[in-house]
């Protein structure tokens, strides 16, 4: 059995993107003429979602997630508040594919999606070496 760990960098990466998203949307509300009342509402609700994801969610997230290969099948478990467990068989995989963004690649991540007859999965950032390691393990094409 080989259990693959999600890199502490991809916390990084995911509270990278969060803040991100948060100037975003704040300055899409702040070009939109509304009163200052409603404003000050809403930037205060995305900043408390924005702090509520960065410094609970994600950690929790992360540190759920666990990709197990054994027995001929891949096995992922992640959830925060609902734990989900997705157990797919070598035999029924028939693509894998990698994904990068600029931002993922500055931090050598990628996302791995495995691809069944009527079901996709998808692994979260995980580092290269692993991805690469996981996809020969698997025999499936990838990239």
């Amino acid at each position: 059995m080989k259990t693959y760990i999600i890199p502490k960098k991809t916390l990084t990466l995911w509270r990278i993107r969060v803040v991100m998203l948060t100037v975003a949307l704040l300055g899409i509300f702040f070009v939109i003429p509304l009163p200052k009342l409603a404003f000050i509402i809403i930037a205060s609700v995305i900043l408390f979602l924005s702090l509520l994801a960065n410094f609970w969610y994600l950690p929790k997230f992360i540190k759920s997630c666990r990709i197990s290969v054994f027995d001929g099948k891949v096995v992922i478990t992640r959830g925060v508040l609902i734990e989900n467990t997705h157990i797919m068989p070598f035999s029924r995989l028939i693509h894998s594919q990698t994904v990068q963004t600029p931002l993922a690649r500055l931090f050598g991540l990628s996302i791995l999606f495995l691809k069944a007859a009527r079901f996709r999965l998808f692994i979260i950032d995980m580092s290269d070496e692993d991805i690469t390691s996981l996809i020969d393990e698997l025999g499936v094409g990838g990239k």
